[in-house]
């Protein structure tokens, strides 16, 4: 059985859940995961939400759960509550693909992260794959090359189950209380990337091509639809096809 799942979350944006998951439906393996579940916060538009899946479980052949939480999470408390769930669920999985509604993804997207799975399982100072690329992307960049990091980029990415349990659910910033004189950013990513990953000295693996896009412009919680063009990654490509990843050694230059 394969060991991977994949978690996402969700509100109340159908045209970009619609996106995202004929992004999925295109990825190869996408057939072969042990889950596919989508956990989706109460609103206004959670008819057309499940619309959505019900079309991608029609049109595409997705094995999908869509999950309503009982009452609104939010962005902080989805992710953690979600990924718990399907780690719980699934005693079987032991690697977890986070996802959200709105990053629509490369068709190679399962075969780098189950590269890295393979890579760095063992290996217990890297503590997240990274689907999305380090800072300053370039748009000739390499699609093989993956460096490790101690750098979080949320925008798509996967873990363990023992890092998941010993590391990063107990530390979750939940309700944007983790700020420090030093590091005032708050939200689980920020706490991820500033506090848990330097106190414990851990790395993520970032390719450098982007495997991870984003596309909600508009309604996003933190978002700021004015400065959406500054987040499009200009190495992503939807199509990378056969790729033989490799680790650079080389420290990653910005």
């Amino acid at each position: 059985m394969n060991s991977t799942a994949i978690m996402m979350t969700a509100w109340r944006r159908p045209q970009y859940l619609r996106q995202t998951l004929a992004s999925w439906a295109a990825v190869d393996g996408i057939q072969d995961v042990a889950a596919f579940s989508i956990a989706i916060d109460p609103s206004d538009r959670l008819e057309k939400m499940l619309a959505v899946v019900a079309e991608a479980r029609g049109e595409y052949g997705l094995d999908i759960t869509a999950r309503v939480n009982t009452r609104h999470l939010g962005v902080s408390v989805n992710p953690v509550e979600g990924g718990t769930a399907v780690f719980n669920e699934y005693p079987d999985v032991d690697y977890v693909v986070m996802a959200e509604e709105d990053l629509a993804v490369a068709d190679d997207t399962l075969r780098y992260l189950s590269w890295a799975n393979e890579t760095f399982r063992d290996t217990p100072g890297v503590l997240i794959n990274c689907a999305h690329s380090p800072d300053n992307p370039r748009l000739d960049a390499d699609p093989a090359a993956v460096v490790l990091l101690p750098r979080f980029r949320c925008w798509i990415w996967a873990t363990w189950r023992d890092r998941w349990f010993h590391t990063l659910a107990p530390a979750w910033d939940r309700n944007y209380s983790t700020g420090t004189p030093e590091h005032p950013e708050v939200g689980f990513d920020y706490n991820i990337d500033l506090r848990v990953i330097p106190q414990g000295g851990y790395v993520c693996a970032l390719p450098l091509a982007s495997r991870s896009q984003n596309k909600g412009k508009f309604e996003g919680v933190h978002a700021d639809a004015s400065g959406y063009e500054g987040t499009l990654n200009p190495s992503f490509r939807e199509k990378f096809g056969e790729v033989e990843y490799r680790l650079c050694v080389k420290e990653h230059q910005s």
